[in-house]
């Protein structure tokens, strides 16, 4: 019995990783449930506790799909700079470590649709966001609109929220005070593009 918690742990953790990997997200607990051959969400949960106890998982409180693995790099290096115009002349140098802290309580969202590109933000881009439920004007910020989420820069105006987008092709979404079914996710604070 204990072999083979031991064996569906690490097969647990390695779905975790690989589907992390792929998708930009954790995988909910039915995703991992149905990927190591365990029906109950509860026995799924025992394992992650573990896992995190362990410290061999991260769980971020209050997010679905919050699990990270514990092995992540707290920084990156910045080696330089490269040239997107004419080429400049190439040196490995560490310039300095780029802290990852400050997106340590973020989420990714993968971006469905071109109405940011004028931002820069493409489709199957992942925006870091940073869970708040108030944003500056102009900010660029996830918000819920029923069951569907949209990113768009944020405006408030009198007692109107506007969410432009940034592409002429697109309509602004104007949403009344009324409205129960609008909130705020939290503000887009990077971008991570894979180039395949």
């Amino acid at each position: 019995m204990f072999t083979r918690d031991k064996d569906r742990r690490s097969r647990i953790l390695e779905f975790v990783r690989t589907y992390t990997n792929e998708h930009g997200c954790a995988p909910s607990i039915r995703e991992i449930g149905k990927a190591v051959g365990i029906r109950s969400t509860k026995a799924v949960k025992y394992h992650l506790d573990i896992l995190v106890d362990e410290g061999l998982l991260r769980r971020t409180p209050r997010q679905a799909r919050g699990l990270s693995t514990a092995h992540q790099p707290d920084s990156l290096p910045l080696i330089g700079r490269i040239a997107a115009g004419s080429p400049l002349l190439a040196v490995e140098n560490v310039e300095a470590q780029v802290s990852l802290s400050r997106f340590r309580d973020c989420f990714l969202l993968r971006v469905k649709g071109e109405s940011m590109k004028g931002a820069g933000i493409m489709e199957d881009d992942m925006v870091v966001v940073r869970p708040q439920t108030a944003a500056e004007n102009g900010e660029i910020v996830a918000a819920l609109l029923g069951n569907e989420a949209t990113v768009k820069r944020f405006y408030q105006r009198r007692e109107q929220v506007v969410l432009e987008p940034e592409n002429p092709e697109f309509e602004s979404i104007t949403v009344s005070p009324d409205r129960q079914d609008f909130q705020l996710i939290g503000v887009v604070v990077g971008l991570l593009r894979n180039y395949r």
